[in-house]
């Protein structure tokens, strides 16, 4: 361990003060840039969402739907043949 003189233990002290504070400036500096990316993720997020509400829907009303059309074509059909 150094033991500091009087004057050494004051640049030390100056330093340390000096660097406390890059800490806080730095968060203030990065605060946009970090802004930026939860809005970036959130955007991500809300349109993963989105393509699984689609897939969904798309795998269940639409196999729903195509299977009407398709009874509703098979009825037309044995009608024409009757």
């Amino acid at each position: 361990m150094f033991i500091l003189s009087g004057r050494a233990k004051s640049r030390a002290d100056t330093f340390s003060d000096m660097f406390s504070g890059v800490p806080g400036n730095m968060n203030n500096a990065i605060e946009g840039f970090n802004r930026f990316w939860q809005s970036v993720f959130i955007y991500a997020c809300v349109s993963i969402a989105m393509q699984v509400a689609g897939l969904f829907f798309s795998s269940i009303a639409l196999n729903i739907f195509g299977a009407i059309l398709a009874g509703m074509g098979v009825v037309a059909l044995q009608t024409e043949y009757v």
